[in-house]
């Protein structure tokens, strides 16, 4: 149940919606939506930490790159 309101509440907020929208359309608790959207926040900031782990570690391990083109 959890996840599925988290995800709604990531599709709402993608959508535009505000977290007041957000709080009318589910019909949740203000502090809720609050709750869900630092979450989010908290996941999309480790994904991207281990994406660019995973970037630094791939061109690392290719040598210095010194005249390669991205």
């Amino acid at each position: 149940m959890v996840d599925w309101r988290r995800n709604k509440v990531q599709q709402l907020l993608v959508r535009g919606y505000s977290q007041w929208d957000v709080v009318e359309e589910l019909q949740i608790d203000q502090s809720t939506v609050s709750r869900d959207v630092q979450y989010l926040r908290h996941q999309a900031r480790i994904i991207s930490n281990e994406v660019g782990a995973l970037i630094c570690k791939r061109f690392s391990s290719k040598g210095s790159g010194k005249g390669r083109e991205m």
